[in-house]
């Protein structure tokens, strides 16, 4: 670790287990998104890396993420996956009160767009099992009611807000901020927005099922971004655009 972070300005630590896989292996995810973090930031400090980002998540306040949540809400959820992310929060509080790094942890939201790579295991994730659905089936199928609202970010704003972050000569003493869009959508309303995109670019003809029997509640989610803007970063929040890319990433290497 000491070697990937000699000569480096700027650290991004995205690396880390997924949800499933820190239910299956709590122990390993302590290690690895707890453990690791720590390392990395602690060489990140010996070699005098001016800035290190880490990858959160917004489930770190809550196992039922009902309501709203800012920066300072507290964190509950003892889920493994985001047991270990609050972890490494803690030591990462912990070293930027002590030494001379701005350490910044970002709680993402659901991120909306294609991922780098035909290998990344994102397909599980709700937008992204909506955009290859269109291509798998002539429906797209909500296992819910599809009435919950939840916080969905693009992937150019996440991108974006990371480089604008990178770019501030001093972020602030508490580096803690939710990487959301500070609305919320409904998840028939994005399975309704990719069902629009997939006749548009290609002609598909797509129907939309919900399931009927699921009595789940009206539950909304409203993640603030108010301190995010406070530094002032300003939201594109073209979702059209991030749903487009992700439908094309698919045409072009799942086809």
């Amino acid at each position: 670790l000491s070697l990937l972070t000699k000569n480096v300005d700027v650290v991004i630590h995205a690396a880390g287990m997924n949800a499933l896989d820190c239910k299956n292996n709590p122990i390993e995810a302590m290690q690895f998104n707890g453990l690791i973090t720590a390392k990395l930031l602690k060489a990140s400090v010996t070699n005098r890396v001016k800035k290190f980002f880490f990858l959160s998540t917004a489930h770190v306040y809550s196992s039922f993420l009902y309501g709203f949540f800012d920066e300072e809400s507290k964190c509950t959820n003892t889920h493994p996956y985001p047991a270990s992310k609050i972890v490494a929060e803690n030591y990462i509080k912990y070293i930027n009160q002590t030494y001379e790094i701005d350490a910044c942890i970002l709680r993402v939201s659901n991120v909306i767009g294609p991922p780098m790579s035909v290998y990344s295991d994102v397909w599980h994730l709700v937008t992204n099992d909506f955009c290859k659905q269109a291509f798998d089936h002539d429906k797209l199928i909500i296992k819910t009611n599809g009435i919950q609202e939840r916080d969905f970010i693009t992937i150019y704003d996440f991108q974006r807000a990371i480089d604008h972050l990178i770019n501030l000569e001093k972020i602030s003493e508490n580096n803690v901020f939710n990487l959301s869009s500070g609305k919320s959508k409904s998840i028939k309303k994005i399975a309704s927005l990719v069902q629009n995109r997939a006749k548009a670019l290609f002609g598909i003809n797509l129907s939309v099922q919900v399931n009927k029997n699921d009595i789940s509640s009206h539950d909304k989610v409203t993640l603030s971004n108010n301190k995010l803007k406070e530094t002032g970063y300003k939201f594109l929040n073209n979702y059209q655009f991030a749903i487009d890319e992700t439908l094309n990433f698919i045409k072009k290497n799942y086809d």
